[in-house]
């Protein structure tokens, strides 16, 4: 499956409490990220990328706190600039 955020594009993100399914920004290692919630208990979330075959998800990293997430995506753009 193809990124569903594409490189250059630009998100609008609020801070809410995530769900399942919701593409998130969080926290990883200093550095943000762009993934999908997949799994998620009351403090953690397990994060995976859309482009499975590339990507770099809690597949390697495992779980993450929910305080990681910064913010719920709730829409993109990618302008052809």
């Amino acid at each position: 499956m193809s990124p569903t955020i594409l490189d250059g594009a630009f998100a609008v993100v609020v801070r809410k409490k995530p769900k399942l399914n919701d593409i998130v920004i969080a926290t990883v290692d200093g550095r943000e990220i762009i993934k999908r919630i997949s799994k998620i208990s009351t403090a953690k979330v397990f994060l995976t990328g859309d482009n499975e075959s590339r990507s770099t998800d809690s597949n390697t990293y495992g779980y993450i706190t929910i305080k990681s997430v910064l913010g719920v995506v709730i829409f993109n753009i990618h302008l052809p600039f």
